[in-house]
């Protein structure tokens, strides 16, 4: 045992000294331990392992190898590559109807009625009422169906077909599929072509599966049409605004033509109405 002086001139005993020298060198191990774990730790997860970086790399470049630069995808790329590839400057997305379609897929009542009449198609807007027989011919009557005459159409090939879809951006074309179309092309399906007023015109695609009707509408106008893929509704703006009165002559043109019978009509017309009021549309009772 000893005793050591210290400045302040107070005897303290040897062992208290060395126990407090252990204790200070003791805390700070402990500290710089506890500085260097966290150290490490804080290293490990800013930085990401080699091989972590080296996938992202890898799927970097993969993705970039797979999708093309904006400048290179055009609106038909997305949509069948047999579509010709036509400049950008000539492309339009002008001209498709605003429109409600019932696909056959899933609404089947009125295209099955169709199948067992004598007409592919009927087609109704403002100033006329339209059909297409079995035999393909396209008669139009403008006295609302008093008489009906047979309406000049204009043969199209295939190839110029194909190039008008991909000018005038083909999906807008609803209710059926880029490629069904291409393929009904492809297996040998025709194309007839009528000019009517009001900026308006009709591609008909015909073949053994039936009609399937493409107008155009440079100026937007109010129609209604069942061909053999599909019911489809147009509207002058949106959001749609339909005219009750409108819908009712249309299914009244589909009993006069021995289409449907009235009660089977009466059902389908009340099913519409019932989804035209849930789904918000508005109905007009106004021509």
């Amino acid at each position: 045992m000893y005793d050591v002086l210290n400045e302040g001139g107070i005897i303290v005993d040897g062992k208290v000294v060395k126990n407090i020298l252990r204790l200070v060198i003791v805390s700070i191990l402990i500290l710089v331990t506890f500085s260097i774990v966290i150290s490490i730790l804080l290293f490990k997860n800013a930085r990401p392992s080699t091989q972590s970086v080296i996938s992202k790399l890898e799927l970097i470049s993969t993705a970039n190898e797979i999708a093309p630069s904006a400048q290179e995808v055009s609106a038909v790329d997305l949509y069948d590559s047999r579509l010709p590839k036509v400049p950008v400057n000539e492309c339009s997305s002008e001209g498709w109807p605003i429109d409600i379609t019932f696909s056959r897929k899933y609404d089947v009542t009125l295209c099955s009625q169709l199948d067992d009449s004598d007409y592919q198609a009927v087609y109704i807007d403002i100033d006329k009422y339209l059909r297409v027989a079995k035999n393909g011919s396209v008669q139009v009557s403008c006295d609302k169906g008093t008489k009906w005459q047979e309406y000049e159409t204009d043969v199209i090939s295939s190839e110029d077909f194909l190039y008008w879809m991909a000018i005038h951006e083909a999906p807008g074309m609803t209710g059926y599929s880029i490629k069904e179309m291409i393929d009904r092309i492809e297996n040998g399906a025709s194309v007839i072509h009528s000019a009517f007023s009001y900026g308006n015109e009709i591609y008909f695609v015909k073949d053994d599966i039936g009609v399937y009707l493409i107008p155009h509408m440079l100026n937007k106008i109010e129609s209604i049409w069942i061909d053999g893929q599909r019911m489809t509704i147009t509207s002058k703006c949106h959001p749609y605004i339909i005219s009750e009165k409108t819908v009712q002559t249309f299914y009244k043109l589909l009993v006069s033509n021995s289409i449907a019978s009235q009660d089977k009509i009466e059902r389908d017309y009340a099913s519409k109405m019932e989804w035209f009021r849930r789904n918000n549309t508005v109905i007009s009772t106004v021509e």
